[in-house]
């Protein structure tokens, strides 16, 4: 999938996402879906895993149905099973899209298709420096072990809690400490308020066989669902 130009892949994300929002129907929902999980199976070998990687957030937005249906039953439940469905197919696709293409390729899609060049660059950054941060945390952790550290019986312990509070204090001035040393250094080489994301040349073939195999199946079925 080096061939594909971020736009596309930025444009295929979003419009996708609008047109299932856009279903009123169960039924066309769920064949949109498995069309989907189709489409997706032949674009991407590592489609399995995709699945697999989507496991929480697919269970998280079941609890937030099932725990807003418990809250109001006024509307009946299949205006909230619409609600997972659609909700279900929005992360699929991301969940898909993040095994087949680099996140910076995404960013810079938005970016080329409007996307608010400073949000779409803190979002890059914040993604980037993630494992950045889990790092830290976790020697931290290695230290304060290695300093004969044991938690209490239970979260609550008075002790471990105040340890885990200078832990956080902690890592949130490092996290600043080590900002400032990032920024600097970015400067040093250049920046001047936009980050420069390189990008491989695509086939415009490509681009449209691409575009084409995700939008149009929702569209046909839109299509099919406002007219019939």
């Amino acid at each position: 999938m080096k061939k594909i130009s971020s736009s596309a892949i930025a444009l295929s994300l979003l419009i996708y996402i609008i047109e299932v929002s856009l279903f009123n129907d169960i039924r066309f929902l769920i064949y949109n879906l498995l069309i989907t999980l189709a489409v997706f199976a032949l674009y991407n070998f590592r489609f399995i895993e995709a699945v697999r990687s989507s496991k929480i957030p697919v269970l998280f937005s079941a609890f937030m149905v099932f725990f807003a249906y418990s809250l109001n039953t006024d509307f009946g439940y299949q205006k909230y099973v619409i609600i997972f469905l659609k909700s279900l197919q929005a992360i699929l696709i991301v969940s898909t899209f993040n095994t087949m293409f680099s996140f910076a390729r995404v960013i810079t899609g938005f970016k080329k298709i409007g996307l608010l060049s400073v949000l779409a660059d803190m979002v890059f950054l914040t993604y980037r420096y993630f494992d950045v941060i889990s790092k830290e945390l976790e020697s931290m952790e290695k230290a304060l072990i290695s300093k004969g550290f044991k938690r209490g019986r239970g979260f609550w312990d008075l002790n471990t809690m105040k340890i885990l509070g200078y832990l956080v204090g902690s890592l949130f001035v490092r996290s600043a400490e080590r900002s400032e040393r990032v920024y600097n250094a970015m400067l040093s080489r250049g920046y001047n308020g936009k980050l420069v994301l390189k990008e491989e040349e695509s086939l415009l073939v490509s681009n449209i066989i691409f575009t084409a195999g995700i939008l149009i199946p929702p569209a046909i079925l839109l299509f099919i669902e406002k007219v019939y």
